[in-house]
Formats: structure tokens, C-alpha cells, sequence
């Protein structure tokens, strides 16, 4: 036990995986009272940059409900094959193995946020949108153990919304948003094309999605079920590559943005990208972490590779970089152990962290 005026050192990893595992078995109530008192406490933690931004988040932004994620269909896009029956598509079985198969191929979870949400922006429909079921109990727990104060995920797509400046990303936004379907017209609704085409893994390439790619993106009517493998099919399979390419590009340059500036410390990237981080925190750093200031900067730069270019620039002649990060990177560390610590407090009264 501490001593008198003396903090409890901060939990193992271990004690708090048990205390996420207690309150997990716990009963419902035990669970709801708990984690009122876990918010409350996490939110009440003297002011800070980024609970002003969650309230700022909070008033501006509008929710709207996340609708199923769509499939394209091949009545639309395929009709002769598809009154002839050749062309079905249904949900696949989630628990199936199918699934599980493109899960472990697709890895969906690299494009995932590093907190648990309920609320995502949608780079398509340029919409934040809010789950339809609300986020589990032992998901907003594990958020606020790992210092991320309630309805951060609010504040992430508000962020988001501030940032996403390139309005000729909606429509390959919206088009790599739709579900992956296999050759067999299985659709798994859990992995976009955009997860299957990040992957970097060898995927089908269903007659239905490209010529859907050619009517919604090229407005081109040439291309009929079934496609022949000739030169014209591999200009639209290039045409798709090249689109996906540019997205990519600018969704992780923006969305890696958003998250690292909430956690500096985030595992978001992929290996080859990590360098990004180091320019990230040195703008935030530059801009002392103010939003607006940062989204004209980031819309001034355009691309992903002038930003690159132009903050490399700035870092190579500038001998404070290092101080600009770490007094940036410092004070979200802070914050976020305050309303970790918060937490840990709230859950040893309760018998639920025992350390």
C-alpha cells in the first residue's frame, strides 16, 4: 500500500488485462455502475488541449446512422448474367470459413482506428457515422485505460471532418468502401475493397465491381459481362490500380494524421510508413496542436508527397525538431495518463483492479 499523500504506482499490463477480464465477467449493473464511475472520473480530470477539442468535437459535429456496408449488385451492373442467374450475390456466414480465410488474408484490422469506436467518418459520403448497436462496456473501458477520455472517437472523426480537404477522393472513397465479394457472390461485409486492396494480397477481380468502377468512376458503358482478358479489360484493371493508388496515398496521409495527433505513441502504421510519424508530430509541434491551423496547412500542401517533401525540408534546417516533438508528444503522454490514472482509481474502489 502507498503511503499517506503517496500515488499508487501505475498497474502491469497483466493487472489491468485481469481488471478488463473482471469487469467483463461481472454482471450488468456491476459493469454499467462501474463504468459510469470510470467516465466520470476520466472526464473531470483537469482541462487539457484535447478534452477541449472532444467538447468542441461534441457540439459540432453531426452523426448520422452507418448504414449496412453496401455491395455493388450485379442486377445494376451485370444484368444479362444476373437475369440468367449467373450472377447472385448474398452475405457471407461470418462465422464461416470462408470468412475467417479472408480475414486472414485482407487483415482488415490494419485500417482500423487504434480505440475502440462507434463513431467513424466516411471518407465517401464525407459523413461521421454513429453504429447502429452502441459500443460494448469492455470496449469503452479498454479506451479509457489506455487514456482515451469518452467519446474520443467523436473527437477522431470530428478531426477528420476538419481535415479531409480533398473532395476528388469521395468517389473512389465510395467505391473501395463497398464490400469485397468473392468470384462465388459471396459478399463479406466486414472487409471493404479498400481492406482487400491494401492488403497487398493477391485478389479476384469479379466483373460486377469493375465494370462498376467503369460506370460510377470513368462513366464508361463499354464494358459488358463477361469481360474478355484482353487489352481493354487490362486498361480498366490499371484504371482501378491508379485510383485505389492515389486514395491510399491520401486516406492514410489524413487518417494517420488524426490518430497520431490524438496518440503520438499509436501502432497505426504499416513499417514502410512510419516515417510519417516523425513529420506528423513535428507539424502539430510547429502549429501547437491547433487544429485549423493544421488543416490549412495540410490543404495547402495537397499531396501526400509535397507534404513529405516539404516537412522534410523544414526538419532538415531546423535544429529545435526535436524539441518541437517532444514538448508536443509530452503533453499528450500527460494527458493521457490522467485519465488512464483516473481510471485505475475508479477501479480500485471498486475491487475490480487489484495491483
Amino acid at each position: 500500500m502507498p503511503g499517506e499523500g503517496e500515488l499508487p504506482s501505475d498497474p502491469s499490463a497483466q493487472a489491468l488485462n485481469e481488471a478488463i477480464a473482471a469487469f467483463s465477467n461481472a454482471l450488468n449493473d456491476v459493469q454499467a455502475e462501474a463504468l459510469a464511475d470510470v467516465e466520470a472520473r476520466a472526464s473531470a480530470v483537469p482541462d487539457s488541449p484535447l478534452l477541449r477539442l472532444r467538447k468542441r468535437a461534441q457540439k459540432e459535429l453531426k452523426l448520422t446512422p452507418r448504414p449496412p456496408t453496401p455491395f455493388h449488385a450485379p442486377s445494376e451492373f451485370t444484368a444479362q448474367e444476373a437475369t440468367r442467374n449467373r450472377l447472385v450475390r448474398t452475405p457471407a456466414d461470418p462465422e464461416g470459413a470462408d470468412y475467417a480465410d479472408k480475414r486472414g488474408r485482407f487483415m482488415p484490422w490494419l485500417n482500423q482506428p487504434p480505440l475502440g469506436c462507434a463513431v467513424r467518418w466516411n471518407f465517401g459520403t464525407n459523413r461521421a457515422e454513429s453504429n447502429a448497436e452502441p459500443q460494448s462496456p469492455p470496449s469503452r473501458l479498454w479506451n479509457v485505460l489506455n487514456g482515451y477520455a469518452p467519446d474520443s472517437d467523436t473527437m477522431v472523426a470530428w478531426l477528420l471532418s476538419e481535415w479531409d480537404f480533398e473532395k476528388t477522393q469521395d468517389a473512389p472513397a465510395a467505391y473501395f468502401g463497398h464490400a469485397y465479394c468473392d468470384l462465388s457472390g459471396r459478399a463479406y461485409l466486414d472487409i471493404t475493397l479498400y481492406d482487400a486492396w491494401s492488403s497487398g494480397a493477391g485478389m479476384d477481380m469479379p466483373d460486377v465491381d469493375t465494370i462498376a468502377f467503369a460506370r460510377k468512376l470513368l462513366r464508361d458503358t463499354s464494358y459488358v459481362a463477361p469481360l474478355p482478358a484482353d487489352a481493354h479489360r487490362q486498361k480498366l484493371y490499371d484504371a482501378i490500380s491508379a485510383s485505389f493508388l492515389d486514395y491510399f496515398k491520401y486516406r492514410i496521409w489524413i487518417e494517420s494524421a488524426a490518430w497520431i495527433f490524438v496518440n503520438p505513441e499509436a501502432d497505426v502504421l504499416r513499417e514502410a510508413h512510419e516515417p510519417m510519424r516523425r513529420r506528423l508530430l513535428y507539424l502539430f509541434g510547429q502549429e501547437d496542436g491547433d487544429v485549423d491551423r493544421i488543416g490549412e496547412r495540410l490543404k495547402k500542401m495537397g499531396t501526400r508527397d509535397r507534404f513529405i517533401e516539404e516537412i522534410d525540408a523544414a526538419i532538415q534546417t531546423d535544429d529545435s525538431t526535436d524539441k518541437t516533438i517532444g514538448r508536443f508528444t509530452k503533453e499528450r503522454a500527460e494527458e493521457r495518463w490522467a485519465v488512464a490514472r483516473a481510471a485505475h482509481t475508479a477501479l480500485r474502489a471498486r475491487q475490480l483492479l487489484t495491483d
